[in-house]
């Protein structure tokens, strides 16, 4: 797996200055760089993005037809103004509207419901079920030997500190018996300084506030040479994995 281009990183990191850095997907450091990386060096014929937000990770990715689902038409109209020639469709991950055996990879990126955001699910379900429905609703759509690329969010993040976090057992637990596991990565387990200042004293805290604890140190980082080599280097040993902020997977149709 390759590092991060500078190129791309610089490139998306300026995308998100310009739609409006309040709107920004995580840290500098995270994962998802990483991610939009890794799908650049694919050749990819259909490409689906569950919850795609402003489409920065298909605009990243090389494919032939990418398509970004989300439930927001706000962000589908900025998607469409800054990314025209993407495919996007306004859509509940509840009830993906493809064909069976119809997409080649789908990402899902800090977007699995019940965890990284609650569904607001009009037929009452467990969020719970709807995890696992997801999941083999994915299985469906995609093609034999078909990819699903899997992130989880920052667990160190100020937002999720007082959350429940998804776990790699759970994430385990939804793919068993759909997919093969070809990799699963720990991202990340440099520390931030947020950490460092217990969450009751910035529970109440405004925005700026948090920010402010949070990003200090992933600045620093990310001037420092070879910094994404590092950091994928750091993520493979096992010992420092509870430490990552987030869990990458690669996972294959079966």
């Amino acid at each position: 797996m390759a590092k991060v281009g500078n190129m791309i990183y610089k490139t998306t990191l300026q995308l998100w200055e310009e739609i409006g850095i309040n709107n920004f997907w995580g840290d500098r450091l995270d994962v998802r760089f990483y991610l939009i990386n890794f799908l650049k060096e694919k050749k990819i014929d259909t490409l689906l993005d569950i919850s795609s937000n402003y489409g920065i990770i298909l605009n990243g990715a090389s494919s032939r037809l990418g398509i970004g689902l989300d439930y927001s038409m706000e962000w589908l109209s900025k998607s469409k103004k800054y990314f025209p020639v993407l495919k996007n469709i306004q859509a509940s991950s509840e009830f993906l509207p493809f064909r069976d055996k119809s997409v080649d990879a789908v990402v899902l990126a800090h977007s699995l419901p019940g965890w990284d955001y609650r569904m607001d699910s009009y037929l009452n379900k467990n969020q719970e079920i709807a995890s696992k429905k997801l999941f083999e609703d994915i299985h469906r759509i995609l093609k034999p030997g078909g990819k699903l690329y899997i992130t989880t969010v920052n667990g160190n993040h100020i937002y999720y500190r007082d959350k429940k976090k998804l776990t790699l057992d759970k994430v385990l637990s939804y793919v068993n018996g759909l997919y093969y596991i070809q990799e699963i990565v720990g991202w990340n387990p440099l520390p931030v300084l947020a950490n460092l200042i217990p969450y009751t004293l910035l529970r109440n805290a405004p925005p700026y506030i948090k920010r402010l604890m949070f990003f200090p140190s992933v600045k620093m980082y990310s001037f420092i040479p070879g910094i994404w080599w590092m950091i994928l280097a750091l993520s493979r040993f096992k010992g420092l994995n509870k430490h990552c902020r987030h869990l990458f997977f690669i996972c294959q149709k079966i």
